[in-house]
C-alpha cells in the first residue's frame, strides 16, 4: 500500500536528514595500554598557544556534557614548546635524585627561547608527575620542583564522569630554607566529545582541575607570610596523546590556552630534543629566509639506518631528507626551503635506539 504523500515527505526529509547529520564523536576510554602506546610511538610534540586569550574563548572552556564540540580553529595561535616523551634511562637533569629514579618516563622540553626542562612521570593506576627540574645556565645546578606523593595527572583507566583528588607538598631543589609549599586538587571529567585545532579533529574527554596552592614563608624573628592561590585547569585528552588545555585564573577567567599536534612517529631514545647522545644542532641561521638552506649536524657513533625527516606545524611531513644507511662519524643534512611556506617546521632525526629534533623556522 502506498504510503500517503504526507508520510512519504515526511520520510523523504528524516531521510535526508540523517544522511546529511554531522558525525557525532563517540564516547571513548583512556587505558594505560593508550598511554604506553603513544609514548612508544609519538615522536615530538610542538605546542601552539594563545599567550592573551580573546573572551570567546570563555564560553568554549565552559562548555561541558556529553557529546560537545569544542572548535579552536578561530584563534589565531603561535608556536610555542616541542616536547619528546622517552623512557627514564640515561644521565639527564634530575636523574641523580633518588624519588626520581622511580619514574618510568622523562618528557623533555625545548621551548622557544632555548632552554630545557625535565619532567619525570611514572605510568601504573595512572599517570603521576614526580617532578619537573631544569638547569641553571649559569651554574649547571639542577633547579625544580618534586610532588610529595605524586601528584595524580588522571587515573587509569580514565572515562566520563570520573573524578579523583589529591593533597600534596612540593619540596624545591635544591631546598630553600623557611618556605614550604602545599597544593590540593579536585578533577572531574565534565564532558566527552570532538575537539577540532588547524591540526584536525579529536575524540577527547574534558577534564576540569581545581588547584588550590598554599605557601608559608618563614624568616627568624618575623611573623610568617602565608600566601593562598587558586587556579582552574580544563585538559582535553584524547588516546592519541594530542589534545588542549586551557587555564583559568582563580575567579574563572581563561588565562591561557594551547593545543598540541605529534609528529615524527618514533620513540625518542637519549637524544632529546636537541644535543644528547645524537650532538643534534642547527648549522644555518634560525630563522632563514624562505629559498635558503637549512644545514642540521649531527653524529653517529656507529654505522647504522638513519631517518631524517622535516614536519610542518600540523605535524604533516613536507620532506625526507636522509632514509639509509649512513657510516659512524659527524653527519650534514640540508633542508631546502624554496617550495615551504612560511612557518615553524620540526626536522626529526631518528637514528637506532636515538632520535632528536630540532624546531626551524622559515620566514618571506
Amino acid at each position: 500500500m502506498a504510503l500517503p504523500m504526507s508520510r512519504f515527505y515526511a520520510f523523504c526529509a528524516a531521510l535526508v536528514a540523517l544522511l546529511v547529520a554531522p558525525v557525532t564523536s563517540a564516547q571513548i576510554t583512556i587505558t594505560r595500554a593508550d598511554i604506553e602506546a603513544y609514548l612508544q610511538s609519538s615522536g615530538t610534540a610542538s605546542s601552539f598557544e594563545l599567550a592573551s586569550p580573546p573572551s570567546a574563548l570563555q564560553a568554549l572552556a565552559d562548555r561541558s556534557g556529553p557529546n560537545q564540540t569544542w572548535d579552536l580553529t578561530a584563534f589565531t595561535w603561535t608556536p610555542g614548546e616541542v616536547s619528546t616523551f622517552r623512557p627514564a634511562t640515561g644521565t639527564v637533569p634530575g636523574s641523580e635524585i633518588p624519588e626520581f629514579q622511580e619514574a618510568t618516563h622523562v618528557i623533555e622540553f625545548d621551548v622557544p627561547e632555548g632552554d630545557a626542562a625535565y619532567s619525570y612521570f611514572r605510568i601504573g593506576d595512572g599517570f603521576d608527575v614526580i617532578g619537573v627540574v631544569g638547569t641553571d645556565e649559569d651554574t649547571g645546578e639542577t633547579l625544580g620542583l618534586r610532588f610529595d606523593p605524586y601528584e595524580r595527572g588522571f587515573p587509569l583507566p580514565l572515562t566520563s564522569g570520573a573524578t579523583w583528588s589529591e593533597a600534596y607538598s612540593l619540596e624545591f631543589i635544591p631546598a630553600f630554607e623557611g618556605i614550604t609549599a602545599d597544593a590540593t586538587e579536585t578533577s572531574t571529567v565534565e564532558g566527552w566529545g570532538t575537539l577540532v585545532t588547524p591540526a584536525g579533529q579529536l575524540s577527547v574527554l574534558k577534564v576540569r582541575t581545581k588547584t588550590v596552592s598554599t605557601s608559608t614563608i618563614e624568616a627568624e624573628g618575623q611573623e610568617p607570610i602565608v600566601m593562598t592561590d587558586s587556579l582552574y585547569t580544563i585538559e582535553f585528552i584524547s588516546t592519541s596523546g594530542a589534545g588542549a588545555m586551557i587555564t583559568l585564573d582563580g575567579e574563572g577567567v581563561v588565562d591561557y590556552a594551547s593545543y598540541t599536534v605529534l609528529s615524527g612517529g618514533t620513540t625518542a631514545g637519549e637524544g632529546g630534543p636537541h644535543g644528547g647522545a645524537l650532538d643534534l644542532a642547527l648549522r644555518s641561521a634560525n630563522p632563514v629566509r624562505r629559498g635558503g638552506p637549512i644545514e642540521v649536524g649531527f653524529a653517529l657513533e656507529a654505522a647504522g639506518d638513519v631517518a631524517v625527516e622535516a614536519y610542518d606545524a600540523l605535524g604533516r611531513r613536507v620532506a625526507t631528507l636522509t632514509d639509509g644507511t649512513r657510516s659512524a662519524g659527524p653527519q650534514r643534512v640540508v633542508l631546502a626551503t624554496d617550495t615551504l611556506p612560511a612557518g615553524v617546521y620540526v626536522v626529526r632525526v631518528r637514528a637506532g635506539t636515538e632520535a632528536g629534533a630540532l624546531r626551524v623556522t622559515v620566514t618571506d
